[in-house]
């Protein structure tokens, strides 16, 4: 299935000129539930942590006498762009979009980056929430690293942090995982943590966690 020109219009999928990713992956997800395979791509691109070019990057493109300059603008790499298509990926429906989509999380989630962590740890947050069977496992063991911004990123996006009006969740995650081996990793979490407003957050992720448990 595609979407006629009016309905991408309604989207505004077929403007890109100016559009903030915060505007634009909704829409992209969106058009994928309804079957729109076409948005595959750009949400793909999203997930690689790279901008698509607009109607105005490729004019420019094609004026430019430097090849090297535009080759280098198009490899630039940014962890939020990742981290913002993969929580919004989990909002996903559509079977065979989340299948491709789940291997582009795979790759992102493998390319551990301790600068530009956020695209990882996003990665495997939302792999695990789409049902893959390993990722449940790659965020237990970040719970207990060494790095406080990850652990505390990870407990949050999994059921740790309470969301109000006008927060934006693509940039920090919602939702839970249930599975057996998180649970244990958050009740260590608790054994050595000693700041409260992480350790409320860890007690809020591991209710949400034993809660999605029952009757598994």
């Amino acid at each position: 299935m595609h979407l006629d020109v009016g309905e991408r219009d309604a989207f505004g999928l077929d403007d890109k000129d100016g559009q903030p990713y915060r505007v634009r992956l909704p829409a992209l997800v969106a058009a994928l539930n309804l079957g729109d395979a076409k948005a595959m791509g750009e949400l793909q691109t999203w997930l690689s942590g790279k901008r698509p070019l607009s109607k105005k990057d490729v004019e420019r493109a094609a004026k430019s006498k430097s090849k090297k300059k535009a080759a280098k603008a198009d490899d630039s790499f940014d962890a939020e762009f990742v981290q913002a298509a993969a929580m919004e990926s989990v909002l996903l429906t559509d079977a065979k979009a989340i299948a491709e989509v789940k291997k582009s999380l795979a790759a992102a989630a493998d390319k551990v980056d301790d600068k530009k962590w956020k695209a990882h740890v996003y990665a495997a947050v939302a792999l695990a929430q789409l049902g893959d069977a390993k990722a449940p496992g790659k965020l237990a063991e970040l719970t207990g690293g060494p790095k406080e911004d990850i652990r505390n990123a990870v407990i949050s996006a999994v059921g740790g942090r309470e969301m109000h009006p006008g927060d934006y969740w693509m940039l920090t995650g919602t939702g839970f995982v249930a599975d057996k081996g998180l649970a244990m990793a958050l009740e260590k979490f608790l054994d050595v943590e000693s700041k409260k407003e992480y350790r409320v957050r860890a007690v809020q992720a591991l209710a949400t966690t034993r809660s999605m448990l029952v009757g598994k």
